[in-house]
């Protein structure tokens, strides 16, 4: 079996509701006062931000085992995997001028990238269901911040931010949900429809811009909030449940009235990822989800969860060419991607 990378813990499969809930996200967007932002800023004034959050942080026990990383030294390919991982936005990814820096614990479920649109942009990411839990962590790790340095803040819009969609308590809270079923029954769109209506943000697992793959869709909380972050989290909790018990009424649905063309598409779907020889990367998204849905549903093998959860990255251009330690584009990934699979789904 070929090296594999040290996948994130979000693809692990545990926490709550984790059949339908992938993972949990929330960061907060936060600007130092009377310092310019980074977008007004030059690469002096960035790299003094920067040096200034990495002293900060290296003798505090909370953030003990941080990496510590200047975007500068990294290569277009190990940038492309930390956007993969869900580490840093597509704009950190793609600029790597200086003064822009990250930090990330050994798990990569808490990082913070500095310089990127605004200061600080401190995440927390846990797999399932499980928004207070990285709410309380990220608040603590935003407190510590606060207790030594003074934010950009008004009483009256709150959080200064760089984008004024992002300001008042800077908070954006989202749960990642594979939702086949939905997909497959017709009612996504309306659901998505309904949820966009009441403020919710409904967009691709890759983030704002990005098409849906996989059944894999994202949903956070709306921009521009005053209300309080408990409020906030309680609120996109009681969404995420209700799509869940939607998505598991559709699945008993399909496997009802649809059951034996339902049962042939799971058992295909899997038979191909473990014979495919050439496999695109939309293709592979759309066949795991119908063999995760299989899986959960107790109709195909017990493939474990993790396993499922490490494809979704492993799958991934810049993590097949860490894997492979070959550079490649097109069909040459897509072979690459079928052998990880097959290895990967042998004896299943």
């Amino acid at each position: 079996m070929k090296d594999t990378v040290k996948t994130p813990a979000w693809t692990d499969g545990e926490g709550s509701r984790g059949d339908i809930v992938l993972t949990s996200r929330c960061r907060l967007a936060r600007n130092f006062k009377e310092i310019p932002f980074p977008h007004r800023a030059g690469e002096k004034e960035r790299a003094s931000v920067a040096v200034m959050v990495r002293d900060l942080l290296q003798d505090n026990p909370v953030f003990s085992g941080h990496l510590w990383i200047d975007l500068k030294d990294l290569s277009p390919l190990e940038r492309a995997l930390l956007l993969e991982e869900h580490v840093i936005s597509p704009a950190f990814s793609t600029e790597a001028a200086g003064g822009r820096a990250l930090t990330h614990n050994p798990r990569k479920t808490e990082s913070m990238m500095v310089n990127e649109e605004d200061h600080l942009r401190i995440q927390v990411i846990e797999p399932g269901l499980e928004l207070k839990k990285c709410w309380h962590r990220v608040n603590r790790l935003d407190d510590e911040i606060e207790s030594v340095m003074d934010y950009a803040f008004s009483s009256e819009t709150g959080f200064k931010t760089a984008c004024p969609s992002n300001m008042g308590t800077g908070l954006r809270a989202s749960v990642m949900l594979h939702l086949p079923a939905l997909f497959a029954m017709g009612s996504y769109k309306g659901m998505s429809q309904y949820y966009t209506s009441l403020g919710m943000t409904v967009r691709g697992v890759m983030g704002e811009g990005t098409a849906v793959t996989g059944n894999l869709v994202q949903i956070s909380n709306p921009q521009m909030e005053m209300q309080p972050e408990e409020e906030t989290i309680s609120r996109l909790e009681k969404t995420a449940l209700h799509i869940v018990e939607q998505e598991k009424s559709a699945r008993e649905k399909l496997f009802f009235e649809s059951r034996e063309a339902s049962l042939d598409k799971v058992h295909r779907d899997l038979a191909l990822l473990q014979s495919a020889r050439v496999l695109p990367f939309e293709e592979f998204m759309s066949r795991i989800s119908s063999v995760r849905m299989g899986v959960e549903e107790g109709v195909l093998p017990p493939i474990p969860r993790s396993l499922m959860g490490r494809l979704l990255l492993m799958a991934r251009p810049a993590c097949l060419q860490v894997i492979f330690k070959k550079a490649g584009e097109g069909e040459a990934l897509d072979v690459l991607r079928a052998s990880l699979v097959r290895e990967q789904l042998t004896g299943y």
